[in-house]
């Protein structure tokens, strides 16, 4: 991996900023579930955009493979804080709720950052 402290640190503030939105929009989740999913949405795939795409510009040699190592590391970045959240009773939600409402999301990491590594090369 080019930068593991790069991708890290990436994950770090791909996860605030999507905690900080989704935060903010937290009286939609009552008033209209739908337009708080697509805000989410929206968020989550921005933001790996973004930073897949800063992160990807310089690598240079088998971008393919960097990417797939980039996505396992905002997965796991992203994972470990939602989970430290939860089990910090933050998120007031049981197990098999997270894993239907929040875990399920992190499938668009992979999927967004392969599919630019993939483009990229």
């Amino acid at each position: 991996m080019k930068s593991v402290l790069k991708a890290v640190s990436f994950g770090v503030l791909m996860w605030i900023i999507v905690a900080a939105t989704l935060t903010v929009s937290l009286p939609l989740m009552e008033s209209n579930r739908g337009l708080y999913d697509s805000i989410a949405a929206v968020v989550i795939s921005l933001s790996i955009v973004v930073f897949s795409a800063l992160y990807l510009n310089n690598v240079a040699g088998n971008v393919l493979k960097e990417s797939i190592y980039l996505s396992l590391t905002f997965a796991v970045v992203i994972a470990a804080l939602d989970l430290s959240l939860l089990m910090a009773g933050v998120l007031k939600m049981s197990f098999p709720r997270f894993l239907s409402d929040i875990a399920v999301s992190y499938l668009m990491t992979p999927i967004i950052t392969i599919g630019m590594g993939y483009m990229k090369r």
